[in-house]
């Protein structure tokens, strides 16, 4: 195991070991084994924490941020999301359902350029709306036409 002296309440973020005839469980041969786990989102927390200079000025590359609003059926965001990643668009999605304030600061803090935003009645009808972060319009678009609009957005001058 292995943990970080300046932030030992993270946990371990790597660890391994040799595990033998571990492979038994799927085989009748005895097999040696050894194996390795590195924690990547508890290093990448730890080194935003610690405010390592190898995060210094990095920001996502995802240009547009999913929102998640509590009304909308699940996976519709995640929908939304992979239909613009078919058009070409970097898409991330937030990583839970939180109020629209909270999840507007994180778009604004990590670089993301726009936010898609569906709420029950744009989920029914198929519908999102799509808000241009720097210029703070709003439009919206049917999900055929989600990745075009968004793109149109992001090539705009």
């Amino acid at each position: 195991e292995t943990f970080l002296d300046a932030l030992p309440g993270i946990g371990s973020v790597c660890s391994g070991g040799r595990y033998d005839n571990l492979a038994g469980l799927y085989t009748k041969q005895i097999l040696p084994g050894v194996g390795a786990s590195l924690g990547v989102d508890r290093l990448l927390t730890a080194m935003e924490e610690l405010k390592h200079p190898w995060l210094a000025g990095v920001s996502t590359p995802a240009e547009v941020l999913v929102l998640q609003l509590p009304e909308v059926p699940v996976g519709y965001p995640q929908r939304m999301a992979s239909l613009l990643r078919a058009a070409g668009v970097n898409a991330e999605v937030y990583p839970e359902a939180a109020k629209l304030g909270k999840q507007f600061q994180y778009a604004e803090k990590r670089g993301h350029k726009v936010a898609v935003i569906a709420g029950s009645q744009e989920a029914e009808g198929g519908t999102a709306n799509i808000k241009n972060l720097k210029e703070r319009t709003e439009t919206s678009a049917t999900l055929a036409d989600l990745g075009d609009a968004v793109s149109r957005i992001l090539r705009a001058p």
